[in-house]
């Protein structure tokens, strides 16, 4: 059965999502994280979810913060502010 939640109570700050994945490990669940950008999100992506979750029982998403897309050193280096 899936549970459904709001996506509101879905987004966490780090500090949040450390606590959670603490106790949920403790618990005994297997956490898998997928990081990126998903600013225009594809099925591309869906799949990488679905390839990901197939490894553990808990998938955490988590997304690049602007300031840092498109800045790497091809890009020149320049963070964002």
């Amino acid at each position: 059965m899936i549970r459904r939640t709001a996506v509101a109570d879905k987004i966490k700050t780090l500090p949040q999502l450390a606590a959670k994945t603490k106790l949920l490990k403790s618990r005994g669940e297997t956490i898998v994280m997928c990081h990126g950008v998903f600013d225009l999100l594809h099925p591309g992506h869906i799949r990488h979810f679905e390839a990901a979750k197939k490894h553990g029982t808990i998938l955490v998403v988590t997304i690049t913060a602007d300031k840092y897309v498109n800045c790497g050193d091809h890009y020149g280096g320049q963070i964002r502010q």
